[in-house]
């Protein structure tokens, strides 16, 4: 009976590894890729398997998507070799990150998105702004000025919500929140005089509150009011987050 159920166990193991590695085939193709670069530059080729390991046992415990987790394992692992320590904290988001774009804004990051610009132009564009490229295409990451680090990059599964790839930029590149910007245009935020604003400040909103910002770019008007009060705890939450999980 011990034996049988000893036998049982190493099955279930060996049958939850390989639905990780089903899940995330393509996924997992990358970051293959990227934790044998890693092993061969250590000099201990079995560390790529322990990665793996690690990757299932923290989905487990933590109730994470295979491809989260796969995301957590090698943002650490960038961070324990000093990889993205000089990082620029201006960022590129590549097409179907926009909502990436935003969150990282409210955070308080000038972020471009630029959704109709093909993979040589938005890794021109990065260069140009002198900023790190975010991006979810593998097929772009083959490319020698990315897989040689001359252009600084941050690599996330286009599986996961904004939210999720958030926690993994955040968790990579060590970011804290901070004073947010606009999160329509990434432009800086003013504190204006409420008298010069009072025109496009909604009458309700008026009554009871008396400090207002205006974007240097765009000129859109924020205020702190429960959206703001919202955006402010979502992201202070996946701040601990990014920070929690081990």
């Amino acid at each position: 009976m011990t034996r049988f159920l000893h036998c049982r166990i190493r099955h279930l193991t060996r049958y939850r590894v390989r639905t990780f590695f089903l899940l995330v085939s393509r996924i997992r193709k990358f970051y293959d890729l990227r934790f044998r670069r890693f092993a061969s530059g250590t000099g201990v080729p079995e560390r790529v398997g322990e990665l793996f390991a690690e990757a299932v046992q923290l989905s487990q415990t933590q109730h994470l998507k295979p491809d989260m987790a796969l995301g957590i394992i090698h943002a650490d692992l960038r961070r324990s070799v000093g990889e993205t320590n000089e990082f620029p904290q201006r960022f590129f988001c590549d097409v179907g990150l926009g909502g990436l774009a935003r969150w990282l804004r409210g955070a308080g990051y000038e972020s471009v998105w630029k959704p109709n610009l093909d993979d040589a132009t938005v890794i021109r564009e990065t260069q140009r702004l002198e900023a790190t490229l975010i991006t979810t295409d593998s097929l772009m990451m083959e490319r020698g000025v990315l897989r040689d680090g001359n252009v600084p990059w941050v690599w996330v599964p286009s599986s996961l919500t904004c939210e999720e790839q958030l926690i993994i930029v955040l968790r990579e590149l060590a970011l804290p929140i901070r004073e947010p910007r606009c999160m329509s245009c990434g432009g800086s935020l003013y504190q204006v005089d409420k008298e010069i604003v009072a025109d496009r400040i909604p009458p309700r909103t008026a009554l009871w509150l008396d400090e207002y910002f205006e974007c240097g770019e765009c000129h859109q008007i924020f205020w702190r009011g429960t959206h703001w009060k919202r955006i402010t705890e979502e992201l202070t939450r996946l701040r601990n987050v990014s920070l929690s999980l081990s």
